[in-house]
């Protein structure tokens, strides 16, 4: 073994190779997957959205990460209005989380609206996602801010909120923060439970964010 995958290898593991010439795995992590689109992956899979979670997590997608990890659970998110599930998946380990992504505000109709009601009526289920992009024509801008209130007006403090937050103009998302603060403190308790999904802000929006809503939770992407 060359001494650059030793230095990799994690110390918790075990090596036979120079004694039997096999290698073992290392132990694996434990892994739970904060913002998981199963209806996507489904779609993307199966050609529907309606495939097991137990069948996506033990897919085969054609590539393995560096580090595998056994996924024991996670929150699935269903923010597309035109593949929001009749059920939502009940699966241990698994949460689950509905609301609709800020490019696909056009698509809540009054009836895809009250199946987010609907959902919603189990207290264990997440509101999410919803937020603002500003990646969108700004012609679009308003319809996502009110359709930001309109559902955080179902919000509680013991529901996690998931927040989509992305800047046309720069990295780091500076408007749309600040924007999206300003909304939430209108319209939730400052006890909410915040999940910022994909944050790329900087450490004074971090600050800001956790002085208003100490509950308030950061997702990165790589």
């Amino acid at each position: 073994m060359s001494e650059v995958i030793r230095s990799e290898w994690p110390r918790n593991s075990v090596c036979y190779e120079e004694e039997t010439g096999a290698v073992e795995e290392p132990n694996r992590l434990d892994a739970f997957d904060s913002h998981f689109h199963a209806d996507r992956l489904s779609r993307a899979l199966k050609g529907h959205t309606r495939a097991a979670i137990t069948d996506l997590v033990s897919a085969n997608v054609g590539c393995s990460p560096r580090n595998p990890v056994n996924v024991v659970g996670g929150v699935t998110i269903y923010c597309d209005p035109e593949s929001y599930p009749v059920s939502l998946p009940c699966q241990r380990g698994f949460g689950a989380a509905i609301g609709v992504h800020p490019k696909k505000c056009h698509l809540l109709t009054t009836a895809k609206f009250q199946m987010v009601l609907d959902h919603l009526k189990s207290w264990d289920v997440a509101l999410g996602k919803t937020g603002l992009d500003r990646t969108e024509p700004e012609s679009t801008w308003k319809l996502q801010e009110d359709t930001m209130v309109r559902l955080l007006n179902f919000s509680m403090p013991v529901r996690p909120v998931i927040l989509h937050m992305r800047d046309g103009v720069d990295e780091h998302a500076g408007e749309v923060s600040a924007k999206c603060l300003q909304i939430l403190k209108a319209n939730a308790a400052p006890t909410q439970k915040i999940h910022l999904h994909s944050f790329g802000g900087t450490v004074e929006q971090v600050v800001g964010w956790l002085d208003a809503f100490p509950n308030c939770y950061f997702g990165f992407s790589e």
